[in-house]
Formats: C-alpha cells, structure tokens, sequence
C-alpha cells in the first residue's frame, strides 16, 4: 500500500509540524494545554496477524517518521500510546477482532497513558484503575474488516465490555454537535 508505505516529504512534515505549533500555541494563548495523540493502525500492534507479504508493506511506519521529526520540538507535547496497546495485547485484545477499532480495553490503555502524562502536568487531576472496571465478555458482530470483506452476517466472537464498578456513566460528547468556526491565526 503506498500510502502506509511511502514516507512523507520534507515539506509534509514540516506542515504538520508548524500546524501543530499553530494548534499548541494557540490554545496556550487560551490556558490550555494541547497534547498530540495517534492512535497506532492495527496493523502496528498485531503485525504477527498479517502474512508476510502484507506485513512488509507495514515495515516503514509514517507515525515513527513523524515523531522523530517533530521529537526535538519541545512545543509539541506528544503522547505515544503503541508501547501499552502492544503490552496490553499479552493480557487480552487490544482491538476489536473483525474491526481496526481499539476494543473498550485498548481504548482504556490509552487513556490510561494519556492521563499518566498529563498527570505530570496537572498533579490534581485522577484517572481511573482497571481494579475499578468489571470486565464482561459478550459475543458480537459485525466490524469493518468484514464489511470490507463483504460478510456482514453470521459471524460473532468475544468482545470486552467495561463499565465502571460504580456505575458511572461516561459523558458523552457529540462533536457535531459544537459549532465550528475557523482558526484565525497568523504565523510569528
């Protein structure tokens, strides 16, 4: 695939990057702390999953050329979350089977990382432990990995459900809901 595989340009790189200058400063202006997060294609964390020839379309990472470029720009505050989805996977799945999704124990490890970082940042603030969740298993369909495949029926398998041991919800927030306005920025 040339789009996993062939490496950004110079110039690409350093869009991203003054864009994320623009973004970090921007909200400093306002108080506010930006952290720059990816989450990792399933394909990073479960090489072993993929034949060898597709694999080897894996072996360049985009993500590795862009933190390495952007690495010694301490503006930018990034937040790497591949080492814990990979160690994550040794105690049960980090994604969803037949999606390229983070599964809600992946998804945990995420932010479980997110909030260790900004942690360092803001003392006061808590994150949740895993002894906090109950974990289930329920069988479940679907995914977009079979719809690519073209089977959207007839097949299930276990998937991780977590909720909080005292029943707290989440909040949900739905982004299209916030009205959108453009950045009016101007480069210093």
């Amino acid at each position: 695939n040339k789009l996993t595989s062939q490496p950004f340009t110079e110039s690409e790189l350093k869009l991203m990057e003054l864009n994320l200058e623009i973004m970090t400063r921007w909200l400093a202006e306002r108080n506010i702390k930006y952290y720059f997060v990816c989450a990792p294609i399933k394909a990073r964390v479960y090489p072993e999953k993929m034949h060898d020839g597709q694999r080897k379309l894996y072996e360049f990472s985009k993500l590795n050329q862009l933190y390495e470029y952007i690495n010694g720009n301490n503006a930018i505050n990034i937040i790497d979350v591949r080492d814990e989805l990979i160690a994550g996977k040794k105690i049960r799945d980090t994604y969803l089977k037949t999606d390229t999704h983070w599964n809600q124990f992946g998804a945990f490890l995420g932010y479980k990382k997110i909030m260790d970082v900004m942690k360092e940042d803001f003392p006061g603030i808590r994150s949740h432990d895993i002894e906090e969740y109950k974990l289930d298993s329920a069988m479940t369909g679907g995914g977009d990995l079979l719809m690519f495949m073209g089977l959207t029926k007839g097949i299930s398998f276990p998937n991780y459900s977590m909720e909080l041991k005292s029943g707290k919800k989440p909040i949900v927030i739905d982004s299209t809901s916030i009205p959108w306005r453009p950045l009016k920025t101007e480069i210093r």
